[in-house]
Order: C-alpha cells, then sequence, then structure tokens
C-alpha cells in the first residue's frame, strides 16, 4: 500500500505534528505515516522530511524510486543539490502601511510551473498582511516569521538560483533576498524544498503538497490521492456568519438579503447574553431559512477564560444552554471562538466538552490553527475539526478600500480557484459598536455587492456553517488506501449527504 511519510526528529516534533494534521486533511488518515528518522528502516517512496541530517538524506533518498518533500534548513547535501549557499541571516521585515491594507516589505513570488502553480492564487505572498489593525488579513493565508527558531519562520537566507527556483523572497523594491521553493527532477526522483520548516500548512500554498503528491509525474514515479475540500459537483464553497458579541435584532435587514438570495446565514451566540423576543424571533428565521447556530462561548471571554478550566467551563456551559434551549445534535455542536483566539488548552477544552469542532483562524495568534486546508486540527486523535476563517467583511475594511469589494473577490477567486471553503464574517451592530459601517444601508450595499459577484459563478455550494462542518467532520472519517494504482476506500461517517472527489494522477474519481 502507497504512503506518505512524515519524518522527522524529536527536537522538531511541534513542526511535525503541525505537517501530519496537515497531511491527513488532504490525504487521510489511512495514507500517513508519522515516523522518527531513527524508526526508518525501509525503503520510501514518497515522504515530507523535517530538516533531515546528511546521514537522514543519504538514508532515505539515495538510490529510492520517489518523490520527496524537505521542510526548514537544507543541510549540505540538499544545498548543494540546488546550489544553494546560506547567507547571513539578516532579513529586515518590517509592516509598510498602504492605502488599502497594511502589508510587509517582504514577499513571496512564484514562478509559473505548469503542474503545481499553474492555477495560483496570490500575486504577492506577502510575509503578512493586514487589512485591519494587526489581526485581519481578508486574502486569507498565514505570517510568515523571520526568527530562525519559530517554526513558522523563513528558515535560511540564500544566494539566488535561477535553474531550480519555484518561488523567491523579494522586497518592496523588487530586490532578490532569498529562495524560497526549490524543485528538481531526476531520472528517478523529484525532490521540493521549501524553506520554512512547517511548509506552507497555513496558506493555499498547501495545494503545490497536493499536486506534487498526487499528481506531479504520474507517469513514471509512485502517486497517493488527496481528497478535495468540498464535495464533488461543486467548484467552491460559501459561507457566511455573524458573530452575534452584542446585538441580534439589528441583522434582520441582512438576514433578509441573504434569504432574498437563496444564501444561509449562520449565526454564533454569546449565550448568557440573553435574548429579546425579537432575537428569538430573528434565531428561529435563520434556522427556518437554512441557516445554522453554532456558539460563540458563554460569556465572550478572551482566550476562553485565560485557562483549561475557565475554557472547559465557557464552552461546557454554552453548550448546555444551547441543548436546553435549540436541541441537541447527533453529531455534535460547533463553536466560533471569542475574539478568534484559540490557546491550545482552550481546544482541549471544546473536545472535553464534547464539541465537534471549532471555527478560527486569524494570523495574530495561534499560528498552527490558521489552516491552509480546513478539516483535523493538529495536536489530537480525536475526530475534531476546524474551518480557519478570517475573512471580515467590515466597514472598517471596506471603507478603507474605498468603497469596493475587490479584496473580497480576489480572496473569493483564489478559493475557487482551489476548490476551497471562503468563508466570512460580519457582526451586527449595537448602540455603542458599528465596526465601522456609517450605516446600515452601506453594509446592505457592500453585501449585496459581494453576493451579486458571487452569484455569477457556476456550482458554488451556498452553506451554511454548520453543513460545511458536519462535511469536514465526515471528510476526516474517510480512508483511501492505493494498491497497484487500484483506490480503496472505507467511510466511517453515517449519514453522509455530499458525495467526495479525490484527485489521483489528474484524474477525478467520485465517491
Amino acid at each position: 500500500m502507497n504512503k506518505l511519510y512524515v519524518i522527522y526528529r524529536k527536537e522538531n516534533k511541534y513542526a511535525a505534528e503541525v505537517i501530519y494534521a496537515a497531511c491527513i486533511r488532504s490525504f487521510t488518515r489511512m495514507q500517513i505515516e508519522l515516523a522518527l528518522y531513527t524508526d526508518i528502516n525501509k525503503a520510501v517512496e514518497l515522504a515530507i522530511l523535517i530538516e533531515p541530517n546528511e546521514n537522514d538524506t543519504t538514508k532515505i533518498i539515495n538510490g529510492m524510486v520517489g518523490k520527496y518533500v524537505i521542510f526548514g534548513m537544507p543541510n549540505e547535501r540538499i544545498a548543494d543539490m540546488f546550489e544553494l549557499t546560506l547567507d547571513e541571516y539578516n532579513f529586515n521585515c518590517s509592516v509598510v502601511k498602504d492605502a488599502l491594507y497594511d502589508k510587509t516589505n517582504l514577499v513571496v513570488k512564484y514562478e509559473d510551473n505548469e503542474e503545481l502553480t499553474k492555477k495560483w492564487y496570490f500575486k504577492n505572498r506577502y510575509f503578512s498582511r493586514y487589512d485591519y489593525t494587526d489581526e485581519w488579513n481578508n486574502n486569507g493565508y498565514g505570517a510568515i516569521t523571520v526568527s530562525p527558531s519559530d517554526d513558522f519562520s523563513v528558515s535560511c537566507k540564500t544566494n539566488k538560483c535561477k535553474e531550480y527556483s519555484l518561488a523567491a523572497i523579494f522586497d518592496d523594491s523588487d530586490k532578490f533576498k532569498s529562495e524560497y521553493v526549490c524543485l528538481k527532477d531526476l531520472s528517478e526522483q523529484s525532490i521540493l524544498w521549501m524553506n520554512r520548516r512547517v511548509g506552507p500548512v497555513d496558506s493555499l500554498e498547501w495545494t503545490i503538497i497536493e499536486e506534487f503528491f498526487a499528481n506531479y509525474r504520474s507517469e513514471d514515479l509512485q502517486c497517493i490521492p488527496y481528497v478535495k475540500e468540498i464535495p464533488a459537483g461543486y467548484q467552491t464553497a460559501v459561507t457566511m456568519r455573524l458573530d452575534c458579541d452584542q446585538a441580534i435584532t439589528s441583522a434582520r435587514e441582512l438576514f433578509e438579503l441573504y434569504s432574498d438570495k437563496k444564501m444561509p446565514v449562520s449565526l454564533a451566540l454569546v449565550t448568557n447574553n440573553g435574548f429579546s423576543p425579537s432575537d428569538w424571533n430573528l434565531i428561529n428565521a435563520v434556522m427556518a431559512n437554512g441557516g445554522s447556530i453554532l456558539s460563540h462561548s458563554q460569556n465572550h471571554f478572551p482566550d476562553w477564560g485565560g485557562c483549561y478550566t475557565g475554557a472547559y467551563m465557557e464552552s461546557l456551559g454554552s453548550r448546555l444552554w444551547l441543548e436546553r434551549n435549540i436541541g441537541k445534535k447527533e453529531n455534535g455542536w460547533f463553536a466560533v471562538s471569542p475574539f478568534h483566539k484559540n490557546p491550545r488548552f482552550a481546544v482541549d477544552a471544546l473536545i472535553d466538552s464534547k464539541y465537534s469542532g471549532f471555527v478560527g483562524g486569524i494570523i495574530h495568534n495561534d499560528p498552527q490553527y490558521m489552516l491552509g486546508r480546513s478539516g483535523q486540527v493538529p495536536f489530537t486523535n480525536k475526530n475534531f475539526v476546524e474551518l480557519s476563517q478570517q475573512c471580515m467583511l467590515h466597514g472598517d475594511c471596506y471603507n478603507r478600500y474605498g468603497k469596493s469589494i475587490q479584496p473580497y473577490a480576489d480572496c473569493f477567486e483564489s478559493y475557487n480557484i482551489a476548490n476551497g471553503i471562503f468563508g466570512y464574517l460580519d457582526h451586527p451592530s449595537s448602540k455603542t459598536y458599528q465596526y465601522g459601517w456609517n450605516s446600515e444601508t452601506e453594509r446592505i450595499s457592500a453585501h449585496s455587492k459581494l453576493l451579486e459577484y458571487i452569484g455569477q459563478y457556476d456550482n458554488v455550494w451556498k452553506c451554511n456553517m454548520e453543513d460545511v462542518l458536519l462535511f469536514l467532520k465526515a471528510k476526516n472519517e474517510l480512508n483511501i488506501m492505493v494498491h497497484n494504482d487500484i483506490v480503496k476506500h472505507n467511510i466511517k461517517a453515517k449519514n453522509i449527504k455530499e458525495k467526495f472527489e479525490l484527485v489521483f494522477k489528474n484524474k477525478s474519481i467520485i465517491i
């Protein structure tokens, strides 16, 4: 049976767990093996190697026929293979204020590779980009740092390598700073190196890894299939939510717009807020029109209360309230993190208080939960899923853009090309906070423009938040295996409404 190995040393356990979960999200658990270098004593034809030393490289790659991805600092042999020399690590990374958004002066630019980057998403992949304060990136990718001890940092600084370069780092004057991704094809091997210890787990760039192992050189090297993030028959998925930190009733007009456009909305409720009869009327109308309800904690405390016990009480109390007032869920309730913060103890508390998953993901904090592909959460063996969603349709951003929805349209285009889940959010207004909107009329106009733009596209799954998370949970119970180029599968999940689509050797397989 074909397998993809994620191989690491003990000091890189954190990065290994993050990458392992990312591989499960794409290739399913059955096809992935997590192992220490010291445990590998057989031929490995498909592998992600986290900062291998020269002995590791020799043992795993020498004389093998296969495809290998190397993340992080290259050893001398790998550097020689790509004709790289390591320069002094002195990246000067700073945030530049642009009229439309803030961005770093360092940016990753990709070459046009027909097989791996032909459907590219970001014209410029800034190390980080902020559309509002230092948190929200409406293009939906994570942050590359410049601290070598950080797993999410660029690992080293190199010379320019024209022959094998797939992506390189430039500054804002278009001056080359370092290679970022290199690819080398040998007669019986393909080797891809990325200058980051966790690779591209927090970005749609992860599709490079999917394509590399599923389709690249499919005529002569081993491949394994990956599962698309969305159900078969769709090009992309779109879901919108309102985080009801304060008022609910004020979203009535917005809800009616979405109902007219046949697009469900989801409400994340702070369950200790107390709800008026008009609030309940809207909650019931949302559910009756195909929408969904999620927990937004009990009291909307920062960091879910600041410790495991606080987070457990917040999540448990909210779930019990939802079960009493709305009903029990056969497949469990889902949560939206307050302040979009997800310390690991809070994720553990959500699991222990019997949630099935959560919505999170901003580049300001908790980078391990900024997922380029949604699904399995790292650091747990439970079937617990996350949808990373940081595209914020707020007046602060809309007015900064000059009353334009173009950045949101660009983000939707990226997810449409990547067959991904485009999720965005807003908040109901209150007397004390309007989220940058000059008026409700302006808010409705902006949402209407985005819905009209999305409406031009075919095969879009317009889904509520619960349905998309349930699909991810079902996808997480799918197992694929390949034997003699025949794809076999089993599905543990019951009552699945949607079919899955696998991609294998440039072909689609519907199951």
